[in-house]
């Protein structure tokens, strides 16, 4: 990395305020919420076991399915265009009732309902459970603002990407926050969730990146933070139920999906 482009990015960094305190001091975490915000800090990922019943788990991806499958296969790769070509539909386009809106990629591989938390009442309750927002406050920069929840269903396709698309940061310079939760157990062949542990530190940055405003990192980039810089690519492989913790300023993806689907639930904040 040049000179140049090191002190952009380091300016960029100072203004988003990569540098400034977390918006809490923690004072108010309870139970094992220490253990993840200290997990976060360094690591930048965590995973607790059990958050959510398996039944219930089950009742969720009923609900999914029931909706997502109410639409003939056919209309996904309509939407996939409107999402591709209109900016109006960058969160998908409005379904039948309007309650939610459905994105869905290219290969119609990763359908997500955006709104989740207008279906029912334990995706809203997910949706506002108070010790997440502990948690993100003793993380991010700024007071945690709750944006809206994001259910998927991820089945394979050939030539899938994967959820997310590949390698990615949500947000290129501040640290920011994100819970995901697996409604099904979730194998290394169903697309499972990979970090790049460290990757939300200062000195990622800046031993990876080419260019300012990269957000999508190539393959290769991951081998070689892993085989030169020493990173550890953690695989969240994970029964039904537990939830996924992590900083969305680190590197990440949703594997590659081989067989069968990957449910789950995301938390949005701003």
């Amino acid at each position: 990395m040049g000179i140049s482009l090191k002190y952009k990015l380091l300016k960029k960094l100072y203004h988003n305020r990569r540098f400034a305190k977390p918006a809490s001091t923690g004072a108010d975490l309870q139970g094992n919420e220490r253990e993840i915000v200290a997990a976060l800090r360094t690591k930048g990922i965590y995973a607790v076991d059990g958050f959510l019943a398996p039944a219930e788990c089950d009742r969720l991806r009923a609900i999914m399915d029931s909706l997502i499958d109410s639409a003939p296969a056919g209309d996904y790769a309509t939407v996939a265009a409107r999402v591709r070509q209109n900016p109006e539909f960058k969160y998908g386009v409005p379904s039948a009732d309007g309650k939610v809106r459905i994105w869905t990629d290219e290969h119609t591989s990763d359908v997500r309902i955006i709104g989740s938390e207008a279906l029912d009442e334990t995706f809203r309750r997910l949706s506002a459970d108070p010790s997440f927002s502990r948690i993100g406050n003793a993380i991010v920069n700024v007071p945690l603002r709750f944006k809206f929840q994001m259910a998927n269903r991820v089945s394979f396709v050939p030539d899938n990407l994967g959820s997310g698309g590949g390698w990615h940061r949500d947000q290129n310079y501040a640290n920011g926050f994100k819970v995901l939760l697996y409604l099904n157990d979730v194998g290394i062949g169903n697309g499972p969730f990979e970090f790049l542990e460290g990757s939300q530190s200062v000195g990622c940055h800046l031993r990876l990146t080419d260019r300012i405003d990269q957000y999508q990192f190539a393959d290769s980039v991951v081998e070689e933070a892993i085989s030169k810089y020493g990173f550890k690519r953690t695989v969240m492989t994970c029964k039904k139920g537990s939830a996924v913790f992590f900083n969305t300023n680190g590197i990440h993806r949703g594997m590659p999906i081989m067989s069968g689907r990957r449910y789950a639930i995301t938390n949005y904040y701003n």
